[in-house]
């Protein structure tokens, strides 16, 4: 052969020598040189084929010639060359429908992968395959690779549909045919649903009991369609609200007449909230489960959720919460077949709010005393979760001398260790502060949930030498020890005040040292400290924060000067330049920024003047 590859074992090998020598040809494989045979040169040509063919694989081959009463000639030139005998393999695939499966969805997109690089045979370009599909036409191909094939196959009607493929429909780049394949792919095609024909019955479990530690969702599934569902095609959805959670729901089914092993339950957050649900719990089935008959029901199906901490629900305000002591209709309880919703009404889509919430009691509220001894709670109140991480407190108080401030975290029910306290000078002090502490939360706690409260998180602080503090002239002091909202207590989301009221002095956007503020700034870039003294003069303020579709914001001057103001990313990337020029000393300059275009996330605005450089930090939501 050339030197190139071959789909034949036993190809011939031809040559010239002496006229009447006698020729013998050498295969090399694998670095082992046999002799795969010998034959005469009548007329000063050869040819030689082996005596049995050789196997796939990369191959070698020379010759030597001897002639009459001479010495063997020195070898030939090489020959290299490959046999490959191996036809391309098939296996087929789809993301619509398991093999052996069954969907109402038409068409199906189906994948065919070959084991190597293939090329479609006319037949195949065309898909003229009449065998290799039953019940079904294929009405587009598309190649997605040299090995991949997309079918996309509309079924005929209700039934069995298998995919098959025809011997030779792909040749591979030495001509290798595929074999043909009896049936590669079948599913089992059902009519499209009927909205209407599989409806849920819905039983409270736990009635008169809507603030315990579990729901009772009981179900029954009922089929008043004129033809029979299977059990696996269909799927139930509970939606609710699940307060104080830390991102799991335990789900077991207690009792199903079907067999509690072919029912299964699981929680499913949803992205974004809606009215009565930040998730649902869905309730699947297995194929062994058989069909749901026409006219009959699947009979109870008794389950529950609770969390691992086994703390309280309160169903009340759930989606799905219906006081119900027998088995009714609850088109709060949504039901689909193959993913299409066939019956029920799902939540409607609701105005994402991050809201966060302080409370604080001080459990000494002695006037003087060696301890400022705080419980402090945060809950996430609005409907969109945050990350633990991005949320911090300050707690503002008067320092009442020079001593080192010396704080502590007694008791915390998410882990003392998970939460973090540091104290922060003020560099000039404010009313009723000179100092804050700034409480913050681990990233390991991972998630705060929406309807989500820390509990109780009990801090201390005291001084190096143990002197009194003077707690009436404290901003964040109460004197009360009962934990109740608390706005002297601001909370902050990634920086941005977002609960409560700074002490008079301190800007919506935070009120920090020149070392704190550095500190960040190297940290992740996003603080950038005044650039001189006179910029700690400058007020600029933006509204609400978080923001939606409209940001308001103002600012003055102490002098007359110019000045630029433009937004930025959390990464520091421009995303609008919104004004620039000349700014008389104490007039406010308030402007309206149209914000529907923005992403949800966090924006800085920049304030530049001769005086400096001021940033707001605020959140779109």
């Amino acid at each position: 052969p050339a030197n190139n590859s071959t789909t034949n074992g036993a190809p011939t090998f031809a040559g010239t020598a002496p006229a009447g020598s006698t020729v013998t040809v050498y295969l090399v494989s694998g670095g082992t040189t046999t002799t795969l045979g010998t034959t005469t040169a009548p007329g000063g040509s050869f040819s030689l084929v082996p005596a049995s063919a050789l196997a796939s694989g990369s191959y070698s081959v020379y010759a030597t010639a001897l002639a009459s009463g001479q010495l063997v000639s020195v070898a030939s030139n090489t020959n290299t060359f490959t046999v490959d005998a191996t036809p391309p393999t098939v296996t087929v695939t789809s993301v619509m429908v398991a093999n052996g499966g069954s969907t109402s969805t038409s068409p199906v997109s189906i994948l065919l992968t070959f084991s190597e690089d293939v090329r479609p045979t006319g037949a195949f370009g065309a898909y003229n395959l009449a065998a290799g599909v039953t019940n079904a036409v294929v009405t587009g191909i598309r190649i997605i690779s040299s090995r991949v094939y997309e079918l996309i196959v509309s079924p005929r009607s209700s039934g069995l549909v298998t995919v098959s493929l025809g011997a030779n429909a792909a040749l591979d780049v030495v001509g290798n045919g595929n074999l043909a394949t009896p049936v590669l792919y079948s599913f089992t095609a059902l009519p499209a649903p009927v909205a209407g024909d599989i409806s849920v019955l819905y039983q409270t479990g736990d009635l008169g009991q809507p603030t315990d530690n579990q729901l009772r969702p009981f179900l029954q599934l009922v089929n008043s369609g004129p033809t029979a569902v299977p059990y696996s095609s269909l799927t139930v959805r509970y939606w609710l609200t699940a307060e104080n959670f830390m991102g799991q729901l335990v789900t077991p089914i207690d009792y199903a007449k079907l067999g509690t092993s072919f029912v299964s339950a699981r929680y499913v957050a949803l992205a974004t909230p809606r009215q009565g649900a930040f998730g649902y719990i869905e309730y699947a089935f297995a194929a062994g489960a058989g069909n749901l008959a026409p006219g009959t029901d699947s009979g109870p199906i008794y389950g529950k959720a609770y969390k691992p901490d086994y703390s309280n629900f309160d169903e009340t305000d759930d989606w799905s919460y219906q006081t119900s002591s027998s088995f009714t209709t609850n088109d709060h309880v949504t039901v689909y077949q193959n993913g299409t919703l066939v019956n029920g009404t799902e939540p409607p889509a609701v105005a994402s709010s991050t809201t966060i919430r302080v409370l604080a009691g001080n459990q000494d509220v002695s006037t003087s005393t060696s301890y400022l001894n705080v419980t402090l709670q945060v809950g996430n109140a609005g409907n969109r979760p945050v990350n633990y991480s991005d949320v911090t407190v300050r707690y503002y108080f008067t320092r009442d001398g020079a001593a080192t401030i010396v704080p502590q975290v007694d008791y915390a029910k998410l882990g003392a260790s998970n939460i973090s306290v540091r104290y922060v000078a003020l560099p000039t002090p404010l009313n009723g502060a000179d100092g804050y502490l700034e409480i913050g939360f681990s990233a390991a706690l991972g998630v705060f949930y929406p309807r989500t409260n820390t509990d109780n998180i009990q801090f201390k602080i005291r001084k190096g030498d143990y002197s009194a503090f003077t707690q009436t002239n404290d901003y964040s002091f109460s004197p009360s020890s009962a934990v109740a909202e608390q706005p002297r207590v601001p909370a902050y989301l990634n920086g941005a005040l977002i609960f409560g009221t700074e002490p008079t002095g301190a800007s919506a956007s935070a009120a920090r040292s020149s070392q704190e503020t550095a500190a960040k700034a190297s940290a992740d870039g996003a603080t950038i400290v005044a650039a001189a003294s006179g910029a700690s003069e400058l007020a600029l303020t933006g509204s609400p924060n978080p923001f939606g579709e409209q940001l308001r914001l103002r600012f003055a001057l102490p002098t007359t000067q110019a000045y630029t103001l433009a937004v930025y990313d959390g990464q520091g990337r421009l995303v609008q330049q919104l004004a620039r020029g000349q700014a008389e000393a104490g007039q406010t300059r308030e402007l309206a920024v149209p914000t529907q275009g923005y992403a949800a996330g966090l924006y800085l605005v920049r304030l530049t003047t001769a005086s400096g450089v001021q940033h707001l930090k605020l959140i779109k939501q």
